[in-house]
């Protein structure tokens, strides 16, 4: 008989690393005796690497969520993507193929635990480029960072151009963002972490010391979306900044927004989260002296403030 190879029997206990060689079925992945296996991982994944180059686009679905994942590239990069694209043809997107991936289940889930290391996940429920959901720097271990932003805007700052519906007021961001396990992609991704907290900062800012701060209507019904999908979640958090000139403004314009902010908080975290209990708690204020544009000698106060509340799960 003849006997195996002594670089794929040490290759082998590279390959255990965790969330990289876990069949679906939990059985032993094949023992193919691949010139590709024989190799450390180290050059296997730089591999994998060079032929995802080839094939960056992937469509996923997660908890009846679409995502449009794009291997290796910018947030930058998938912008300008998404800018070149009318909404049919980013709702019928599609996948490029790896046919590799089937060569054998070890190659299949090394292949996917290295797509899922430089993975840029985006939310394309509509529009990818008003409505974005990343994940970068995923790995099969969990999510590094979720990260929602210029989801439910009017206006926007040139950075995310919403049609060029008009002039650019205020820039308000609604980044989603938790640190917590979030793997569901494949072989050896399992189910079992869930996304159990979700933090979202809204912030508004007065765009130049001629104009006054008028404050939008809240409307966080987007936020439902991620309250039916199946994650279970214990905590809602809004981590709200204003940022405004005082010179500009009678009073704090954040007593205005105060009452219906909370009004809305209350109602999409009831949604979410089913019986709660709420909780506030003022983080920072903060007041800059900041020139102003062609006059240097003239200064006013920026101020910032910064405000956290939390929705959790009675019980």
């Amino acid at each position: 008989m003849p006997r195996k190879s002594t670089a794929h029997a040490q290759a082998r206990p590279a390959a255990q690393t965790p969330g990289s060689n876990t069949p679906l079925d939990g059985r032993s992945p094949a023992d193919v005796d691949s010139p590709l296996l024989r190799l450390p991982r180290e050059l296997r994944d730089q591999i994998y690497h060079f032929l995802w180059m080839d094939t960056p686009h992937l469509m996923v679905t997660f908890s009846r969520i679409r995502f449009s994942v794009y291997y290796n590239k910018t947030r930058e990069m998938i912008l300008e993507i998404v800018r070149e694209l009318e909404v049919p043809e980013i709702q019928n997107r599609t996948s490029d193929k790896a046919p590799w991936l089937l060569a054998n289940t070890q190659i299949y889930e090394e292949g996917l635990a290295q797509f899922q290391r430089e993975a840029y996940w985006i939310w394309s429920k509509q529009e990818l480029a008003t409505g974005s959901l990343k994940m970068s720097a995923l790995t099969p271990a969990g999510g590094k960072i979720l990260d929602l932003s210029n989801a439910f805007v009017g206006t926007l700052e040139s950075q995310v151009e919403v049609a060029r519906r008009g002039p650019p007021v205020y820039k308000i961001m609604f980044p989603l963002k938790h640190e917590t396990h979030f793997v569901e992609m494949g072989a050896g991704m399992r189910n079992g972490n869930k996304l159990r907290q979700i933090v979202v900062s809204l912030s508004v800012y007065g765009n130049t010391i001629d104009s006054s701060l008028c404050l939008p209507d809240v409307d966080l019904t987007p936020l439902e979306y991620l309250g039916i999908n199946g994650w279970n979640l214990n905590q809602l958090t809004i981590s709200f900044a204003i940022r405004y000139s005082i010179r500009n403004n009678d009073g704090d314009p954040w007593e205005q927004f105060r009452h219906p902010f909370l009004e809305e908080l209350s109602r999409v975290g009831a949604a979410i989260l089913g019986n709660n209990t709420r909780y506030e708690r003022r983080i920072s204020e903060e007041v800059q002296p900041e020139a102003v544009v062609g006059f240097p000698n003239l200064y006013y106060d920026r101020v910032t403030k910064t405000i956290d509340y939390s929705v959790d799960r009675d019980g």
